[in-house]
Order: structure tokens, then C-alpha cells, then sequence
């Protein structure tokens, strides 16, 4: 049985709400509804990912005895299955002490906008206001988890979303200011060697520059050596050069830069907005050997 305060499990449920809430055939009381439970359970998720005991309920009362929810948080018991888990308010009171730029507030009226749904005749007043208080509440807490949001709500309804997101600058900040708040904290462990071996391959699979061109530059979270990468050339020019072996003609290739990550702290910043606001360079040159240009002699024999 999945215990029900696992991250995976509630992750998962957290994606599935959301697809919900982004139902086009729902009414905006509904996508109000799934939304704001979505963003309750992915809440619950960045806690449970620090440690399964920041969701459980320690009050004593008829449904949890003596603290059982504690005690089977911790592993210190088998869970029964009753699980108390805490409210949404305390949920989001957490996420801002370990999530900065998370506005509990802000989440709260969320909150609020569900509870008075369910429990009298009330409606959730969505629209695109709304929705541009939500996503910055999610960008912050998936980033916090380092997820991305294709992850989150599919890669067709990313540039949707995005769009949103990028109206608000000051989000994007906060965004780069948490994934370098995570990198250090993760290669502060790494110092202390108390990584797991399994963490340690997760990051270098991430960290893993699968781009055509990339050029070394410093982490903003570590001071490490990270990679600055990008497909996309804006420009090239030849060179020439002597050298001992005789002439060398080469490129000189200008590339845009689409990311940065760092295989010393686990940093990865996957969009422009973000390295533009880390102060890297949008592009950068590097040099390429003629050879990789020219096409192969072919004899006549």
C-alpha cells in the first residue's frame, strides 16, 4: 500500500488534479475547485520531499491517537491508513519558511475561495487574474522541487502558462533565487557527504549537457565550474592562425545561449528568463576546427 504522505504519491495526485482544473468542458467553479486542491497536495509534496513529518497532524484528537500520523511519518510505526494530514493553511505557512518568494497569503485566498465553495453557495470568481496568482504560486513550489512545468501540465499547454508567468518579472527572480537557494543547500551536503549515491547519479543525469555547443562558466550557486549551451548559431567567422605544424584555418562560432547547469551543486536553469536574470551571457563564441565543415575527398580509384 502506498503510505499517504509519500512524495511520489502525492505528486502524482497533485498532476492529476491540475489536468482536472485545466479541463476546458469544466466551469470556472470546478477549474477553481481541482486548481486549488492541486495546489494544496503539491504543497504537501515539497514538504514531504524535506521529510514526511512536516504533513502530519501532532494534535491529539479522536481520528489520530496519541500522534500515530507523527509516529508513522517518521517510520517509527506501520500507517494504518487514517492519516491526518495538516490544513491548507498550515500547509502554505511551511512552504513560505522553506520556499522563498512563496506568498502564504496569497495562497490562503486559494484556500479560502475552495472552502467557502464546498461549504456554502458561494462561487470561485476564476479568471485570468486568478489564474495570474496561481501560477506563480506552483512555478515557486516546482521549482522548489525541482520539476519543471511540462511535468506538471504537459508540454502543449507549457507556452499557455508560460506566457502568464512571464508577466510577472519579479517571479522569475524568486524562481532563480530558490533554484539557487536548493543548489547550494544539496552541495552543502555534498560536502558533508551526506548525498546518497542514488542523488548523485539524479544530478548528473540533469546536469548532463545535451546541447550542440557549451562553454564553461562559473555557478551562481556554487562557485564551481558550470556550462553555459545552445544549439542555435547567430553567427561564424573564419580564422587563421600559424602553428608549429604549419597554417590552421578555423571558425569562430557565436551560439545563443539556452541554459546553464552545473554538475558540482546539481543547478540547472533550462530557460533564457533565467540565465538572463542569473547575469550570464545570452550567447557566447567558441572555436570550432575547419575540419567539422568540410565535406570528405572522394577518389576516383
Amino acid at each position: 500500500m502506498i503510505a499517504p504522505f509519500e512524495y511520489r504519491a502525492l505528486w502524482v495526485k497533485s498532476v492529476n488534479f491540475i489536468n482536472k482544473a485545466l479541463d476546458p468542458e469544466l466551469g470556472p467553479d470546478e477549474q477553481g475547485f481541482w486548481a486549488s486542491s492541486a495546489l494544496e497536495l503539491l504543497g504537501k509534496a515539497t514538504l514531504a520531499k524535506i521529510h514526511p513529518t512536516l504533513i502530519a497532524d501532532i494534535r491529539n484528537n479522536d481520528r489520530d491517537r496519541g500522534g500515530d500520523s507523527l509516529l508513522a511519518a517518521a517510520g517509527a510505526i506501520r500507517s494504518s491508513g487514517d492519516f491526518v494530514s495538516i490544513a491548507a493553511t498550515t500547509v502554505y505557512s511551511r512552504c513560505a519558511r522553506v520556499v522563498q518568494g512563496f506568498d502564504a497569503g496569497r495562497a490562503g485566498l486559494v484556500a479560502r475561495d475552495r472552502n467557502a465553495y464546498v461549504h456554502s453557495a458561494s462561487a470561485i470568481r476564476v479568471d485570468d487574474t486568478w489564474w495570474d496568482r496561481f501560477w506563480p504560486l506552483v512555478s515557486l513550489l516546482l521549482a522548489s522541487q525541482e520539476r519543471h512545468l511540462e511535468e506538471y501540465v504537459g508540454v502543449d499547454r507549457r507556452e499557455e502558462i508560460e506566457s502568464v508567468l512571464a508577466r510577472a518579472n519579479e517571479h522569475t527572480q524568486q524562481r532563480l533565487t530558490t533554484l539557487i537557494k536548493v543548489a547550494k543547500e544539496r552541495h552543502e551536503r555534498l560536502q558533508r557527504g551526506e548525498v546518497t549515491e542514488r542523488e548523485r547519479a539524479d544530478i548528473g543525469t540533469r546536469t548532463r549537457v545535451m546541447a550542440s555547443y557549451a562553454e564553461s562558466h562559473r555557478c551562481p550557486a556554487c562557485g564551481g565550474q558550470g556550462w553555459i549551451y545552445g544549439d542555435q548559431t547567430l553567427d561564424s567567422d573564419y580564422i587563421g592562425s600559424t602553428t608549429p605544424s604549419g597554417d590552421y584555418v578555423g571558425f569562430i562560432r557565436e551560439v545563443a545561449t539556452d541554459g546553464f547547469a552545473c554538475g558540482d551543486c546539481g543547478l540547472v536553469l533550462s530557460d533564457k528568463s533565467l540565465v538572463e536574470h542569473a547575469n550570464m551571457p545570452l550567447e557566447f563564441e567558441i572555436e570550432d576546427d575547419e575540419s567539422d565543415y568540410l565535406e570528405p575527398e572522394y577518389g576516383n580509384d
